[in-house]
């Protein structure tokens, strides 16, 4: 598909750029304030917060979890789906587990919040739509737009949706994260 859209041409570099800034105008356009704001207050309040993300979106989860174990310190990406029933081993209801997948969604990912919710966690899924298998099992849905006339997924609106998250979550811990920077 890629190739009959994008053609060798100088523009059709500036066309990819284009591309991906339509899909964060969507995703802003879109946005559902409320569902954000409180993802981030679960993610201010969760005792422990597991992230799934599988295949290409591990690359989100992975700079989530990141800047989640910073400023909050109880973060954790949830590795291969062999290892899954020992890292969810203690999961319950005061943990938060936020699920990432996109268009060919990860049945891993799928299962996992599947099971977070079975397990009474508070879940949180980031997807590219509401008609996702993962929205069923959110209580917070929050959805950016991927679209890419290409055999890969745009995460540039996915990755500005997280960094948002991440400076919400940093604006209301910031005394805190002052003193961990610090050390």
């Amino acid at each position: 598909m890629s190739s009959q859209v994008y053609d060798d041409s100088n523009q059709a570099i500036y066309d990819i750029f284009k591309d991906d800034m339509a899909n964060i105008k969507t995703t802003m356009e879109n946005l559902d304030s409320k569902a954000f704001l409180d993802a981030v207050h679960l993610l201010l309040n969760g005792k422990e917060i597991y992230i799934s993300a599988n295949r290409s979106a591990i690359s989100l989860g992975l700079f989530l979890q990141y800047y989640m174990d910073i400023i909050l310190g109880n973060a954790h990406l949830l590795g291969p789906i062999e290892n899954k029933p020992e890292q969810l081993f203690r999961l319950n209801a005061e943990d938060v587990v936020v699920g990432i997948s996109f268009s060919r969604y990860s049945t891993s990912t799928v299962n996992t919040m599947a099971f977070a919710k079975e397990r009474g966690a508070t879940t949180i899924v980031i997807t590219d739509n509401l008609l996702s298998p993962l929205v069923p099992h959110g209580d917070v849905v929050l959805t950016a737009s991927s679209q890419l006339p290409t055999f890969f997924d745009s995460f540039v609106a996915s990755l500005s949706l997280i960094n948002t998250l991440i400076a919400f979550v940093e604006k209301k811990e910031w005394i805190t994260l002052k003193t961990v920077l610090k050390n």
